[in-house]
């Protein structure tokens, strides 16, 4: 009798732990309590993979899109080319707006331009290239000439040279390479110190239709228009007066617009000319947060005049 209870009683305890154990199971299930064996939920592994590829994607593309500034040296020009070069600049440039393509007066300009192209003078070839390439100045192979011309300047301005040539692929001029092989030409002009090329680097990263990589991109933006504004770029130096401007950066942009000023920029030099007119309130396009200062803004002024005659060829300097 009292083996029967004993054995009931050990069944009876069976029982109970394997209850037990079935609804440990079905509470702690797919929980990961962080020894082997246990599974992680799908959903965190696509998340983490997701977080990887982007980091990666960023790291990568901050390598490939790391600028150092580097301002291009120009090579000091001798007395006897630039004579040559300015005589026929004047005449080059008093034709700009009533002479015809291929017409006496550039073709017999033509010659001075060579010889002090011939002589290491890179104001005259790169003058001369743009004269052959816009068929101003006829020649028998104006292709073969220009190439020539720009291998000449490679050894003295490769920078140049590499943003000429990006330009004769964009359009075909002569030359070919690979689907948008040009580009890897331009991101060498700008690496080399072009503010050309600098400039047009910039210009495509904004393009980017990449919400993920816009601050990056931005930023090496606003490095590139510098450097280029450095080198005496007018035009990126208002880009980059008009980006700080936008994010309160009045006394950066203050600075830059000056530069741009100096630079030759019409219209930095037009934008300090109202921002110290006193005119200007917060949030009006040529607000600088600056005091009113009339005779700042009348120099500025007589800036934007001096500027606009400039573009007039038939003006002596």
């Amino acid at each position: 009798m009292v083996a029967r209870i004993f054995k009931i009683i050990v069944i009876a305890m069976i029982a109970l732990i394997v209850l037990v154990i079935w609804v440990g199971m079905s509470l702690f299930k797919g929980v990961d309590l962080g020894g082997t064996g246990h599974s992680t939920s799908p959903g965190v592994i696509d998340e983490y993979k997701a977080r990887k590829i982007k980091m990666e994607k960023m790291e990568q593309l901050q390598a490939n899109l790391e600028f150092v500034c580097k301002h291009e040296e120009k090579p000091e020009l001798s007395q006897e080319t630039q004579q040559l070069y300015n005589y026929a600049l004047y005449h080059d440039l008093h034709n700009m707006w009533t002479g015809k393509r291929g017409d006496e007066v550039w073709n017999g300009l033509a010659r001075y331009y060579r010889i002090a192209a011939m002589n290491g003078d890179y104001k005259a070839n790169i003058r001369l290239q743009y004269l052959l390439k816009s068929g101003r100045i006829s020649s028998d192979m104006p292709q073969t000439e220009v190439h020539n011309l720009n291998e000449e300047l490679a050894k003295q301005l490769p920078a140049t040279a590499y943003y000429n040539l990006y330009g004769y692929l964009d359009v075909g001029y002569g030359v070919r390479t690979e689907k948008d092989g040009k580009y890897a030409y331009l991101r060498k002009a700008a690496d080399l110190g072009s503010r050309e090329a600098q400039y047009v680097v910039g210009d495509i990263l904004t393009d980017i239709n990449d919400e993920e990589t816009r601050p990056l991109r931005l930023k090496i933006y606003d490095q590139l228009l510098a450097c280029a504004s450095e080198q005496g770029l007018g035009q990126a130096s208002v880009m980059l007066g008009i980006g700080l401007q936008r994010k309160n950066e009045y006394q950066q942009a203050l600075e830059v617009f000056h530069q741009g000023t100096k630079n030759g920029s019409s219209s930095s030099a037009s934008r300090l000319e109202e921002a110290f007119s006193g005119k200007q309130k917060d949030g009006d396009m040529d607000f600088l947060n600056l005091s009113e200062d009339s005779e700042r803004s009348r120099r500025y002024k007589l800036s934007v005049i001096t500027f606009m005659k400039r573009l007039s060829p038939t003006q002596s300097s």
